[in-house]
């Protein structure tokens, strides 16, 4: 289960900012944060993985968030999974 997995290493690109900002398993609550904040959350099989995972290390709502799955625009026009 995803959910139950638990975060290491978490690393964010801001292009705002131009920079990367790393998280541990020690500011996991200022990630969480840090995400619920953004303008837009880009990643690949994010909503079905890595959002499971982030819920997993405590409370996480992106319902303000525009939240972008790349995998999810493979799937879509292709109809298929990415390698298959």
């Amino acid at each position: 289960n995803s959910s139950e997995m638990g975060i290491s290493v978490a690393v964010v690109y801001s292009l705002h900012e131009d920079s990367y900002e790393v998280y541990t398993e020690k500011n996991l609550a200022d990630f969480r944060k840090r995400l619920e904040s953004a303008d837009v959350i880009i990643g690949f099989n994010n909503i079905k993985f890595d959002n499971a995972v982030i819920k997993g290390t405590g409370s996480f709502d992106t319902s303000s968030v525009i939240v972008f799955d790349i995998l999810n625009d493979i799937r879509r026009i292709t109809g298929r999974s990415a390698g298959a």
